[in-house]
This record gives C-alpha cells, structure tokens and sequence, in this order.
C-alpha cells in the first residue's frame, strides 16, 4: 500500500509539474505574439495568441488577444495559388485529432478557406458566440459573405431577437445568401413565410376563439382556480430539497474531520463506519483500483422534513467527472458510534474542498407539459378558468402558491430538469422517484469541481419497489 501510495502522489506531482509548464509555455507564447504585433506582423501574432489560448484555456486575456489580432488581419479572399493547398488542409483537418486539426483549420483560414474558419469557430476551446474568438469568427465570416454564416444571423435576428425591424434584417441575410446560390438559404425563407402565414391564421382563430368561450369571472373564477390547486396539491406536488452551497472567506477553517463526517456537506471527509471500503473501478488498461472522488453526503433531519426516500437515513455520491461514472451509497442505518474518519491521503482519492450547504424544502411541479402528460385533468382544469389559455392559468397558480417548477440547479427529490429534453422516467414509472439531480455549470463555475465549457446534469433514480438506483449522466455540448 506505501508503494502504491508514493505512486499516486508522484503521479499527482508530475501532472502538477505538467500544469505549470503549460502555463509558461502559454506566457512565452503570449510574449512573442505581443513581439510579433508590435512589428505588425499579424501572421505571427495570430499563431501565437492562439496556442497561447489553446495552453491556457482559462486566461481570458491570451483568448481576447487572439481574437482582436485575427480581426486586425482579418479573413482575406483566397488567392489561386493557396486554393489547392487550403483544400488540401482542410481536408486533412477532417481527418485528424483536435489539438492538430484546430492548427490545420486556422492555416487553411489564413488562406482564404472560409469553411475552415466557420468549422474553427464551431470547435475551438471556447469559440462560441458569447466569447471574444466567436464574435471575431463571426465578424470575419459575415464580412465576407459566407452563406453559412449569414444564415446564422439570420436566424440569430429572426428567433432570438424578434419583432418586425428584426424580422426584416433577418430576410436581408436570407435574401444574400440565397443570392449566392445557397439552397438552404432558399428553403429558409420559404419555411419562414409559410410560418408567418400560419401565424396570422392561428390569431384569427384564437381571436374567434376567445370571442366564443370567455374567461369565468368572480365566484365562478375563484371555485374553478381551487379545485385546479386542489388537485395539483394531491396529485402532482412533490416534496423537494434544494443543496446549497454556503460561501465562506477563504481564511475560514473547515471543521475538524471528526465533525464533518456527521453533518452534510460537499467534499471534505465523508461518514465512514469500521470496515467501510472506499468506492472506486478498475481501469481496464493497467487492471488497478481507481477510487472516486467524493462529492456530497446529505443527512436525513430527525423530522425527516429532507426529501430523501423513505427510510434512508445518509446519501452518499461518489464521481469520477472525466470517466462519466460513480457511486451512490445509501444508509437504511446509521451506527454512529462505529463511524471513522478515512485518514488516507484524500489527494489520490480526487479530494474536493470542504464546503458547507444549507437545506432549503420546496413544493414541487412539473411544467404545464408535463403536468398533462403525467394527469390529464390538469389541461381539463385549467381551460376551464380560461379557455385557450390553460397553460398562463398553471403558472399563475404555481407563482401564488410557490409551487416551484424544475430547474437547472441541485436539488433532492422532486421533478428532473429535462437539459437533454428527454422524457422523465420517474413520471412514466410510478415506482421511481427522482433521487437527486446535481447541476454541473460550464466554466467550472459551482461548487463540483467540473471545470468545462459545457453544462451537464447528474440523474439519480431510486426505485421503491427493487430499492436500486439508476443514473444518467447528461452533457449539454454547446
């Protein structure tokens, strides 16, 4: 066990040492690109801002100056004697892995290769809209005129930002790209138009509509909204818990290891009893033992107000973030007096820090989708207060009630947050209950340690019948 030991921390040590260099050789390469600007020497400053931003994913500087460099150099039209070998790189970009297929798509972009520099845009580090090489991407591209590109904004104006001014510089990017013999462009505007006409229809109908069946009023109002939260009540609300995580200065100190074991809380030490193995996999590769790193225990109160199924008194989740796979343990019984602190080297067992969370019950309910889904009568005795705006009826209610819908966040019990859009299982099988869902921010914002551009989401359900868990673990790739 101390070989083994001595292993895991000169394997901590040299992806530590790894870190570091990177870091320097992101500075270095920072350096030479400011060096390379100064004697306007674009070409250069171009490269290496964006290895720098490639070494550092996380220094929004490095990132910000790769952007304004490419724009001062811009995209310009392809010369026939780069056209062959721009093709060439792209092609051979579709080819090879990521680090090397970013390089040959920013070449073949120098060159003139617009669909190199939208296919860049698409999958550099963190090359979306919102980030500084995103919007220089998207700068360049428009400029230019690439069809693909102007179809974008045209859909950015249309959908996202709406209203008829908007409508109308969106059917001006539309128009540019099918002008440039862009089918899709074409097929766009003919969907669009069919829509708008479809609109115009559906308001008529939904003005005769209303003209037809009016909303009930006074007492008749008030009777049909309690027999709707009535039924919601009994029907559809689920008791919830929310987990959050409490701040502290940095010059706090965590409790002592023997405290934290008995309350909950995120990373730290967990709860242990004599004999309790830590939970790990075995890589297949080398046919060694790989703990989990341990990410939160919550602790069933003496009125068992917390959200837990019944007769479980500590939940337990232990993950492997980068291998997509973990552990859940669950207690029926707790022997407090058997319980131990685990006094290993947390390090080798993906120690996360110690931070404190605070319980916060809610009622839940699902959307007013799923609400019909799930019972019927919830569509019944909505429209019935107002006709043709069943859905506005719900969310009134749920709002005066605090009836609190699924969200992106960390929680016990209660209804899932579709982040893949899929169909909740614990409404299509009455013996599931939704366990937890733990929300994973991109840009390693939270309190999980996850440390990705992408936002995820960790599923837990526990079945009532079989007493097992299921989980899913979903990531939503931007």
């Amino acid at each position: 066990m101390a070989k083994k030991q001595k292993a895991a921390n000169e394997s901590y040590e040299e992806m530590k040492a790894a870190w570091e260099k990177r870091k320097e050789q992101a500075a270095e390469a920072f350096l030479r690109g400011k060096a390379a600007q100064k004697r306007n020497d674009l070409d250069t400053a171009v490269w290496e801002f964006f290895h720098a931003s490639q070494l550092s994913v996380d220094n929004k500087e490095h990132h910000r100056a790769f952007a304004n460099a490419l724009l001062k150099r811009g995209l310009k039209p392809m010369e026939k004697k780069d056209t062959a070998k721009a093709e060439e790189l792209y092609q051979k970009a579709n080819k090879t892995g990521e680090l090397i297929r970013l390089d040959l798509r920013l070449e073949a972009s120098l060159l003139g290769h617009l669909g190199a520099a939208y296919k860049l845009r698409t999958e550099f580090v963190c090359a979306t809209i919102t980030t500084p090489e995103g919007e220089a991407l998207n700068k360049l591209l428009l400029e230019a005129d690439y069809p693909p590109m102007l179809c974008n904004a045209g859909d950015e104006y249309y959908f996202y930002k709406g209203g008829p001014k908007n409508r109308e510089k969106a059917y001006e990017y539309f128009e540019k790209a099918a002008a440039l013999g862009y089918e899709p462009a074409v097929k766009r505007i003919r969907e669009l138009r069919q829509r708008e006409k479809e609109e115009v229809e559906e308001a008529i109908a939904a003005k005769e509509f209303a003209k037809q069946n009016p909303p009930l009023k006074g007492k008749e109002k008030k009777q049909a909204e309690e027999a709707l939260a009535q039924f919601l009540r009994s029907s559809l609300v689920r008791k919830a818990t929310r987990i959050v995580c409490e701040e502290h200065p940095s010059q706090t100190k965590p409790p002592p290891a023997r405290k934290q074991i008995f309350t909950s809380h995120i990373g730290g030490h967990p709860y242990f009893e004599e004999g309790g193995q830590w939970p790990g996999y075995v890589d297949k590769e080398d046919n060694q033992t790989v703990p989990y790193g341990f990410i939160l225990q919550v602790f069933q109160d003496e009125a068992d107000s917390v959200a837990l199924p019944k007769g479980i008194k500590l939940l337990q989740l232990f993950y492997d973030w980068s291998e997509e796979k973990g552990h859940i343990v669950l207690y029926r019984e707790l022997h407090k007096k058997n319980a131990v602190v685990f006094m290993k080297n947390l390090m080798r067992y993906g120690f996360l820090k110690y931070k404190a969370i605070k319980l916060e019950n809610m009622d839940m309910i699902p959307d007013y989708y799923d609400a019909e889904k799930a019972a019927p009568e919830t569509e019944t005795l909505s429209e019935k207060v107002h006709p043709g705006k069943g859905e506005y009826v719900y969310e009134r209610l749920c709002k005066k009630f605090a009836f609190t819908m699924p969200r992106e966040d960390t929680y016990l019990g209660g209804y899932m947050a579709n982040m893949d859009n899929s169909w909740s299982p614990t409404i299509d099988d009455k013996n599931l209950v939704n366990l937890f869902q733990i929300y994973l921010a991109s840009d390693g914002e939270g309190p999980f340690r996850w440390g990705r551009w992408d936002d995820a989401m960790l599923y837990a359900y526990y079945n009532v019948k079989t007493k097992k868990v299921k989980s899913e673990f979903v990531i939503n790739y931007d």
